[in-house]
C-alpha cells in the first residue's frame, strides 16, 4: 500500500476528513488520537496491512511519521 493511502485510512478510523492526517502529526495534533484512537489505528493496521501488532514497537509509536516508518521497514508501505 502507499503511504497516502495508509493515511487516508488512518483519517476514516479517526473520523477525519481525508488528507487532515500528515507524517507531521502527533497524539497532540489529533484530538481523536486517545486511548481509543491509538487502539483504531492497530485495528487499521491489522486489517489494512494484515499486519500483527503485538510487538511492544508496534504499539509503542508516538508520531505517524514513526509508525510510517516502521511500517516501510517492515515492507508494509512505500512512497
Amino acid at each position: 500500500m502507499v503511504t497516502g493511502d495508509f493515511l487516508n485510512r488512518l483519517c476514516e478510523a479517526l473520523a477525519r476528513e481525508p488528507g487532515s492526517i500528515t507524517l507531521d502529526d502527533t497524539p497532540e495534533t489529533i484530538p481523536e488520537w486517545d486511548s481509543v484512537g491509538h487502539l483504531a489505528i492497530l485495528a487499521t493496521i491489522d486489517s489494512a496491512l494484515g499486519l500483527a501488532t503485538d510487538s511492544e514497537e508496534m504499539r509503542n509509536f508516538t508520531s505517524i511519521r514513526q509508525l510510517v516508518e516502521l511500517l516501510k521497514t517492515k515492507g508494509a508501505l512505500e512512497d
